[in-house]
């Protein structure tokens, strides 16, 4: 699948400047009581819905738009996890965020740099399912997500622990001083409208996957 980027213009500065104190702020005083990994990924899919992967790790349940958000509506792409010749089982993604786990706990991450955003659209019904970087400081989506059917507001969850919830341009204030946008309980759901992105912190390296959950309901 071709991957199509949104470049954003930031000011200098865009490296995390935040106190562990102004961070920790947001962030409940307990996590979620522990449970296993799998249990916070693809809430409220069965083991045979399809999904399809982007490029990105993303996974996508239903119908979405991927492309840039700008512009250049022309390079827009439809995704259909129905019909996608690449499209698996949520059983077997489960399985393959398992075999990932591993190898993702030892990767260095930009701890909240993100210069990028890529774009997805989605239709009624469809869902984005994905974890966070583990790693120590903000660790943010490189997706911006917007409703294109059925209403303005898209329906966000956060499984293990809080996150913000706020538009690429907010994510990138809080990551150079600061910090911007909504706040979403751990293991809890809201609603938001407009375009927007996902966020979270930690003090150290984080030792449990944090799953999100995007949909258009």
């Amino acid at each position: 699948m071709k991957k199509i980027l949104l470049v954003l213009l930031l000011s200098p500065g865009l490296f995390l400047s935040n106190t562990l104190t102004e961070a920790a702020e947001y962030k409940e005083p307990t996590k979620v009581a522990q449970r296993p990994t799998e249990d916070f990924f693809f809430p409220g899919l069965k083991d045979t819905d399809k999904v399809v992967r982007l490029e990105n790790g993303t996974f996508i349940y239903g119908e979405a738009t991927v492309g840039e958000f700008g512009l250049r509506k022309n390079l827009l792409t439809i995704v259909n996890s129905e019909t996608d010749p690449n499209s698996i089982t949520v059983e077997t993604a489960k399985k393959i965020l398992e075999t990932e786990k591993p190898e993702d706990s030892n990767k260095i991450s930009p701890r909240g740099i993100t210069s990028s955003f890529n774009y997805v659209g989605l239709r009624h019904g469809g869902h984005a399912e994905g974890h966070f970087s583990r790693s120590a400081g903000w660790n943010s989506l490189n997706t911006v997500y917007q409703s294109t059917a059925n209403g303005p507001y898209l329906r966000y969850y956060s499984g293990y622990d809080s996150a913000m919830v706020g538009t690429a341009q907010q994510a990138v204030r809080t990551f150079s001083g600061g910090y911007a946008g909504n706040f979403l309980s751990a293991d809890s759901y809201q609603y938001f409208s407009g375009i927007n992105t996902m966020y979270t912190y930690y003090g150290s390296a984080n030792v449990q996957w944090q799953a999100y959950q995007i949909i258009n309901i």
